[in-house]
């Protein structure tokens, strides 16, 4: 009792707003072709979905609220829908059809009677019934309506179904309606027919090209044509006939089968793990979420988690284009003809979710914009595929040739790295020496006489300049020390080296530093934390001395076995002829290697350069 009492509150907002409160209006009928009985139709939600045809019918005042779209909230109970159809003196033609062109309803019933006296003659149709069930096999419920002139003709719906509920409901001249169904389904035909043919196609090829993206793109193909045939009622109708629980579940199990296909070759054809590869976990987790509905949907059936369906898919539908996107930013050549390719299947995912939630209506467009959109998407993909098999064999020519050329480079470039690194050293030993014998050494020698002249005399302006100069020369030793090697990296770690450089770098020069750290970076080897030290200081000098830059940024964060280490500066940044003839760089580049790493030069757009330092840690100390 509750329950029912829950259920009618749940529906009042629904019956306030569905329109003026007026009785079933009668249909008109002449001698036009067809009829929409949308403005004709008043309702009443039966919350127990016990009432029958004999106890409403004497109760006109219940059904007092019209339709404003062609859809209905999805619920418990049974819809009764109420019309009454005249004929003209006019009309000539006496068969007529009432057609409902929906076929996911679960239950759908039709009562009719002309005389008052008589008793209701039913008609039958729904996919939890028997395709035999149904008077007239179509596809779509389809329902007899002979009609005589002089008399009225009282109709009475009742629909019950646990997915959405959508109403667009049409009188039809039987010939007319024929012909308007043939059209239809050559439409269909042309839509399969490419379907198909693209499904065979790219079958064929996969024992050849043991791509994995064409078996995805296959299942993804034959999934959502079993969807567009169970949506057409050509599962119902040829497949499941005497099977109502199949029926019943066959377009919504296709749907999860068709997105977890999509997603899946969505992160082969974008090389998501590659380029995107947050993204690309997050597409492993859609997936699988996928196949655990399609196993749910399959115990259960569509009705418990139907509301699901919809959701997910607007979220695959919004999320498949940014791996693309950053592959094709990537130029990787594929990612091109699937973003074409999605732009024409975009607009049908969104019709149907939105006539899967009752925000639209019914209409030819509604119900062939995605499989017309997805045929021509499927042409596009299959093209992506192509451009995949030659991007795949270019590259993997352009690899063998670079290693032959790397191979043959590396010796000559180890020697010239070799040489130029002990002119490196020999250079920095002397400007060391150097730094001592003119800095230090005249600053002792200083020392040595002033004390010999504090021997002999109490000069007080004497002893402050030895206190002074002892300072300096504690200092100029500590900076040649840390030149030499950064004992901070021992004592602290490398974050706290880091900021020092930045803290040095704010002091001496007219440059704002600024440091980013994130991660678990204490738990990095000495030998990790001695080389990103070096790159960083290497960086920041070059960014002093060459790029006349007011700002540099550095930034290093470690998510996982993950190490990122960035040095951006606002400066002129780098010719290309510079990049390759800097030893800075090169010792740089030689750092990275040695770490297994992969060192990245980016201009910024702004003006500047940005050295992207990425590394891989196995093991931590």
């Amino acid at each position: 009792m509750i329950k029912n009492l829950l259920i009618t509150l749940h529906f009042l907002a629904l019956l306030v707003g569905s329109g003026s409160c007026i009785a079933a209006a009668e249909v008109m009928v002449s001698n036009q072709e067809r009829v929409s009985l949308l403005p004709h139709i008043s309702w009443y939600y039966d919350a127990t979905a016990r009432a029958t045809i004999d106890q409403l019918s004497p109760r006109p005042t219940l059904f007092q609220h019209t339709l404003d779209n062609a859809s209905l909230a999805r619920a418990k109970g049974a819809y009764w829908l109420h019309f009454r159809v005249t004929p003209t003196d006019t009309a000539t033609t006496k068969q007529w059809l009432i057609e409902l062109a929906y076929t996911q309803l679960d239950l759908v019933d039709l009562y009719l009677r002309s005389d008052p006296s008589a008793p209701w003659q039913r008609q039958q149709a729904g996919d939890l019934r028997p395709a035999s069930s149904q008077a007239l096999v179509y596809p779509q419920p389809v329902f007899q309506l002979p009609l005589n002139k002089g008399e009225v003709t009282e109709v009475f719906l009742r629909i019950e179904s646990s997915t959405s509920i959508s109403l667009p409901l049409v009188l039809w001249q039987q010939r007319a309606f024929e012909a308007h169904h043939l059209q239809t389904l050559l439409i269909d035909g042309i839509v399969y027919g490419v379907l198909i043919g693209l499904l065979l196609y790219n079958l064929f090829l996969y024992p050849t090209v043991r791509d994995n993206a064409y078996l995805w793109f296959s299942l993804y193909l034959a999934s959502f044509l079993f969807f567009q045939l169970s949506m057409a009622g050509l599962t119902r109708l040829y497949l499941f006939s005497n099977w109502p629980a199949m029926a019943d579940r066959s377009a919504t199990l296709a749907m999860w089968l068709c997105i977890a296909a999509g997603i899946r070759f969505t992160q082969y054809i974008a090389l998501s793990e590659q380029y995107t590869p947050r993204l690309n976990r997050l597409f492993n987790a859609i997936f699988i979420f996928s196949l655990l509905m399609f196993v749910a949907v399959a115990s259960l059936g569509p009705g418990p988690l139907f509301f699901m369906l919809p959701l997910v898919g607007v979220v695959v539908a919004l999320l498949i284009p940014l791996p693309l996107f950053a592959a094709w930013q990537a130029h990787y050549p594929p990612a091109k003809f699937t973003l074409l390719a999605f732009l024409p299947i975009f607009p049908g995912v969104i019709f149907l979710v939105a006539r899967s939630y009752g925000l639209v209506e019914s209409s030819f467009w509604s119900e062939h914009l995605l499989p017309v959109g997805t045929a021509g998407g499927a042409v596009l993909l299959s093209f992506a595929l192509a451009d995949r098999i030659s991007f795949l064999r270019n590259e993997k020519i352009a690899a063998q040739t670079k290693l032959i050329e790397t191979t043959q480079a590396a010796e000559a470039a180890k020697k010239s790295f070799s040489a130029q690194l002990i002119n490196a050293q020999d250079s920095e030993r002397k400007r060391i020496a150097a730094e001592l014998h003119d800095g230090v050494g005249q600053n002792l020698s200083f020392l040595a006489s002033s004390i010999t002249r504090l021997t002999n005399s109490s000069d007080n302006m004497a002893l402050q300049q030895i206190k002074q100069v002892s300072r300096d020369t504690v200092n100029e030793v500590r900076n040649l020390s840390h030149t030499l090697h950064p004992h901070i990296l021992d004592q602290l770690g490398l974050a706290s080296a880091i900021e020092s450089i930045a803290e040095q770098i704010n002091d001496q020069h007219p440059i704002k530093c600024k440091v980013l750290l994130s991660g678990a970076l204490t738990t990095l080897d000495e030998k990790v934390e001695l080389h990103l030290y070096r790159i960083v200081q290497e960086a920041a000098r070059n960014a002093i001395k060459h790029s006349r830059a007011t700002e540099i940024i550095i930034s290093l964060q470690r998510e996982r076995e993950l190490v990122t280490l960035s040095i951006t500066d606002n400066g002129t940044g780098l010719t290309n002829a510079s990049l390759d003839r800097g030893l800075g760089l090169e010792s740089m580049r030689h750092r990275a290697t040695l770490l297994s790493g992969h060192l990245m030069l980016k201009s910024v757009e702004s003006g500047g350069l940005n050295i992207v330092i990425t590394l891989t840690i196995e093991e931590s100390r």
